[in-house]
Parts: structure tokens; C-alpha cells; sequence
């Protein structure tokens, strides 16, 4: 959500259609460009070792397994499609010179564990130091696209009171 949230305001949904069919990618009932990415890839790390190595990933490293299955007209292209979806826009993305640096940011330099660590509270984007590369308003689109854990409590709260009690021990 985060990454969607901050490419449809740097671009809505008319250019987010347009790279798509610059990119001969088909469109999805979801406007979101970057898409959900396979948990079955990640679910099946067992070792440790391998779960800790994942916090280290940049956004871009994380983003570029294989896309869900949830999304039929993209998964019925060529398998090899599925693993280069999300890189593919990525990389695309990368060439925009005026939003460069936001996506540099964010797929480079914000690592699996900051992200986490921002989404629960226990820091902030004014942290991290790589944030200050962004110009103020670079940094209020990055700040006003961050989803956090709150957003997801009412969600969590209709699928019983287990989650809530979990997330209410949290200092938020």
C-alpha cells in the first residue's frame, strides 16, 4: 500500500494506466501497480538464518519475488512474467528523473526492517538519515503515503478480539 500509495500521487491513475501499456503489462480490476508479492516464496523459509536475512532486503530486493497467483490475468502469462512483474515497473519507475530520488529512497535505501520498524512506531522516517536526501516536499509525499499498523486495527477487530488483544499490548 505504501509504495502504491506514493506512485498514484506522484502520477494518478491515467499515467499508471499509460506505463502499463508502455509496458505491454495487462491491467488489473486493482489500480494498485505494484502488486502483492507470492507469501508461499517466503512462507517456506524455515532457518533462521534466512527470516533474518529477509529484515536486510531493500523494498526493491523484497518486491521482486514472484507476484501472487490472486491475480489470474497476469499469472496466466508466461511463469517467468511472474517473477519479473514488479521489477519490471521497478525499473521503469527508475527512469522517472523527477521522482528518481523518491524511488531510490524507497526501493534502495529503506530496508524490510526500517519499513517494519516505521509501520509499528517503533521509529520514524526522520531516523533514518537517507531520508534527508529528499527534499521537503519529496518527504511529505513519502510521509503522507506511509501506511502504519493502526490503519489495520479495525480490520483485525471484525476477525475476533485475539488480534486485538495482541496489538493493544503494544505501545503504540
Amino acid at each position: 500500500m505504501f509504495i502504491n500509495n506514493i506512485i498514484f500521487s506522484l502520477y494518478g491513475i491515467e499515467k499508471i494506466n499509460k506505463i502499463l501499456t508502455t509496458l505491454k503489462l495487462p491491467k488489473h480490476a486493482s489500480h494498485a501497480l505494484i502488486k502483492d508479492i507470492d507469501y508461499k516464496s517466503l512462507a517456506n523459509k524455515t532457518k533462521k538464518r534466512d527470516n533474518l536475512d529477509l529484515l536486510n532486503f531493500s523494498i526493491e530486493k523484497f518486491l521482486s519475488h514472484n507476484i501472487s497467483s490472486r491475480y489470474g490475468k497476469i499469472s496466466k502469462q508466461k511463469k517467468e512474467n511472474l517473477s519479473k512483474y514488479n521489477k519490471i515497473i521497478i525499473d521503469y519507475l527508475f527512469r522517472d528523473d523527477k521522482s528518481k530520488d523518491i524511488f531510490n529512497f524507497v526501493f534502495k535505501e529503506l530496508k524490510l526492517e526500517d519499513w517494519m520498524n516505521i509501520f509499528i512506531h517503533q521509529k520514524e522516517l526522520n531516523d533514518l538519515l537517507s531520508f534527508y536526501i529528499l527534499d521537503n516536499k519529496q518527504r511529505k509525499i513519502v510521509e503522507e503515503s506511509f501506511v502504519r499498523i493502526e490503519a489495520f486495527l479495525d480490520e483485525l477487530s471484525s476477525e475476533g478480539d485475539i488480534y486485538i488483544f495482541f496489538f493493544s499490548s503494544f505501545d503504540i
